[in-house]
C-alpha cells in the first residue's frame, strides 16, 4: 500500500494501525504519510501542501524523512525544524525549492537523532578544526559559531539528498542558488568540500544516518 500524505487544517490523530510501512531501499511506500497541519487554512498554505504532495508521489521522500509531523505557515519569515518541523509558503510555487526546504529540516531532524549532545559537539569540534574562521554573521553564516557550523553538516546532508532526488547538476544549480540569499558562506563551503564532510559526517554517525536506504 502507497500512503498518501494526508492535508487538513489540524493534525490528523495517529493510529498505529494507520501508519504506513516505508521501504526506502525498494521505493515500496516511498511516499511517507505526512501529518500537515495548514496553520491558517489559506490558499497559500494548500498549494504549498499541495505541492509537497506532488513531490511526495514523485519522489522517494521516505529516504530522506525523520519527522512526519510538519506545519505550514504562511507569513513565516524562514523555516525551522523543531519542535514541529514548520515551512512557509515562499516555495509554493516552486517545487525544487521547496523540496530542498524539506530536505534542510529534515536533516536536522536526521542530525539531533544521532548520538547524544556530547556526540555532536565532539562532530562541531571537529568540522571547526578542519574549516577554522568561518564567518558566523548573516547571510555568510546561521548567527552564531555553533549554529554555523552544524550547518555545515546540514547543508551538505541537503545536498547529498538532493543528489539523489533530482542528480548532482540538479542538486548543484539548487545549493548555488539558496547561497546568493542566505547561508552564502556555508553553502559555498558544501560546493567545494561535500565530498570530505560528508565522509566525516559517515564516519561519526556509523554509515549514512542521513539516508534510511543506506541503513
Amino acid at each position: 500500500m502507497v500512503c498518501a500524505p494526508r492535508i487538513q487544517n489540524r493534525y490528523h490523530e495517529e493510529k498505529s494501525g494507520g501508519r504506513c510501512a516505508l521501504d526506502p531501499r525498494t521505493g515500496d511506500g516511498g511516499a511517507p504519510e505526512l501529518l500537515i497541519e495548514l496553520v491558517t487554512g489559506s490558499d497559500a498554505e494548500a498549494n504549498t501542501a499541495r505541492t509537497l504532495e506532488i513531490l511526495a508521489h514523485t519522489r522517494p521522500l521516505a529516504r530522506f524523512t525523520f519527522t512526519r509531523r510538519l506545519r505550514i505557515e504562511e507569513g513565516l519569515a524562514r523555516p525551522f525544524s523543531h519542535p514541529v518541523l514548520t515551512l512557509n509558503t515562499a516555495a509554493a510555487d516552486d517545487a525544487d525549492r521547496l523540496l530542498s526546504q524539506y530536505l534542510h529540516e529534515q536533516m536536522h531532524w536526521a542530525l539531533t537523532g544521532r548520538g547524544d549532545r556530547t556526540a555532536r559537539f565532539a562532530l562541531l569540534r571537529e568540522l571547526q578544526a578542519r574549516y577554522p574562521g568561518l564567518t558566523v554573521a548573516p547571510p555568510e553564516g546561521s548567527g552564531d559559531t555553533i549554529s554555523t557550523y552544524f550547518h555545515v553538516a546540514i547543508c551538505a546532508m541537503e545536498q547529498d539528498a538532493l543528489a539523489v532526488l533530482l542528480g548532482e547538476q540538479g542538486a548543484c544549480h539548487i545549493i548555488r542558488r539558496n547561497g546568493l540569499s542566505f547561508y552564502r558562506g556555508i553553502y559555498s563551503l558544501v560546493l567545494k568540500e561535500s565530498p570530505r564532510i560528508l565522509t566525516l559526517l559517515a564516519v561519526w554517525g556509523g554509515g549514512r544516518f542521513w539516508d534510511r536506504a543506506s541503513s
